[in-house]
Parts: structure tokens; sequence; C-alpha cells
């Protein structure tokens, strides 16, 4: 979606991109930050999180995003910066689509939209333990458990990021403790969207469940000692790879 002057700068910066856009065009401006990083650090400026969409943007979106998931095969489904600026029941009934239609469905979500998504069922989710633990159906739950009750509530497959832990995946019936090498963040930032990006491209090409979380899980690690978010470059994920093993995780 694009709208404002914002939506301008976005649309331009994304068509510079090597990827295929299906732009949406809305009234209401694009969220926009304003960061200074000339002292290494980054520190905000100013900060518009954007406006909720309305419901005829909305349904453009859902027209949009259907078609394109059709055409690839998969989707992820990413929530908004804020909850405000979208329900979540557009998230319910798009998963719920997709899968009906044979599109493989990875989540990156929180809060209502996550567990919208999860009552269509998922292939893959992806969340962080400190986004469950403000859930009260998680909350106090050690890790294992966790994987658990996201199964339970719909996702085939899933991956808890634990922040500077090691991250923890269920993949069927099979709970694995993620081992990357240990390396010094510059800026934690970004990680967690290489390690989804990476999952379902893995996926896309045609790799298991286990293999797309090794290379989410290197692209991830090498993002935190960069600057600039996901910007990690393939051949040095790849290099990382021999280095990113799955070992189970015991109850």
């Amino acid at each position: 979606m694009f709208g404002g002057e914002s939506g301008l700068v976005a649309r331009a910066l994304a068509e510079s991109e090597p990827i295929s856009i299906r732009p949406v065009m809305a009234s209401a401006p694009n969220g926009s930050w304003i960061h200074d990083r000339r002292d290494g650090e980054r520190r905000s400026v100013a900060e518009d999180t954007g406006r909720p969409l309305d419901r005829h943007v909305i349904d453009e979106l859902y027209g949009a995003t259907l078609a394109a998931a059709l055409d690839a095969g998969i989707c992820v489904l990413a929530g908004p910066h804020r909850p405000r600026l979208i329900s979540s029941t557009p998230y319910e009934r798009l998963a719920a689509d997709l899968r009906a239609n044979g599109v493989v469905v990875v989540t990156d979500l929180s809060g209502e939209h996550l567990f919208a998504a999860l009552r269509s069922g998922v292939d893959f989710c992806k969340v962080s333990d400190e986004d469950l633990a403000k859930t009260d159906d998680f909350d106090s739950l050690p890790i294992e458990a966790m994987l658990d009750r996201l199964r339970e509530l719909g996702a085939a497959n899933s991956a808890i990021t634990r922040g500077a832990d090691t991250l923890v995946a269920q993949i069927g019936d099979d709970a694995h403790e993620v081992m990357t090498p240990q390396l010094q963040a510059v800026d934690h930032r970004g990680a967690g969207d290489a390690f989804t990006a990476l999952v379902a491209a893995s996926a896309y090409w045609g790799l298991d469940w286990c293999e797309a979380i090794r290379w989410g899980a290197a692209a991830g690690a090498l993002t935190v000692v960069r600057r600039g978010l996901a910007t990690a470059d393939r051949r040095e994920i790849h290099q990382l790879l021999a280095r990113t093993t799955l070992h189970p995780l015991l109850h």
C-alpha cells in the first residue's frame, strides 16, 4: 500500500529493487521514520506510524495479496507496526483462502493478528517469546510448552526467537534448538525479518522446513553484525550455513 508523499518515496525505493510489486494506492500516507545514525547509534528524530486503513484499501490489498500469492504458491503474512492500523479479521480470512487453494502460508505476527491467522491454520509461524509472553494463553509457559501450544492453535511448524538466546523450532512432531555462531551484535533490528524472509524463500525453492530454518537462522545471525535492516549477503549467509545446526530440544 502506498499513500501520500511517504508512499511515493516508498514506492520509488521498492521499484528500484529487483522485485515485482502490485501497488495499491491510498489517500492516507504511509508510516515513516527518520533516524540519525551519524554517531553509529540509531537515534529516532521523528516518527509517524500511519493511519488506520479504510475498508476500500483493505479490500484492494486483500485482492492483490490473494492474486499474487496464488501466482507464487507461498505467502508471508506480516503484521502492522501498530495493531490499530488494520483489524485481525482479514488475516484469518486470507490464511483460510490461501490454504484452501494450496498456497503455503508463513506468518510473522503477534497478538490477535497471530491468533486470527492460526485459527485458519498456517504452514509456518515465527514469533518471539517476548510477544507470546504478553498473552494470557502463553504467560509463564516454558518454551517447550509454547511450541506445543502453537501447534494446538494451528501452526503446522513454528519457530520462537528468544533475543540473544538460541531460537527453538517445532517441525512436525520434533522440537529443535537452533545453534548459530556466537557473534557480537551491532544492531539486532532486522534479524527476525531476515530469518522469516529466508525461511519463506527456502520453502519457495523447495527445501524442507529444517533446511529452511537453517538458512533463516544463518541470515538472522549475520544480520546482527551489520548496520542496516536485513542486509546480509547471500554468499555470506551460505558460509555461515555450515555452522548452523539443529539439535533435539529435550523436554
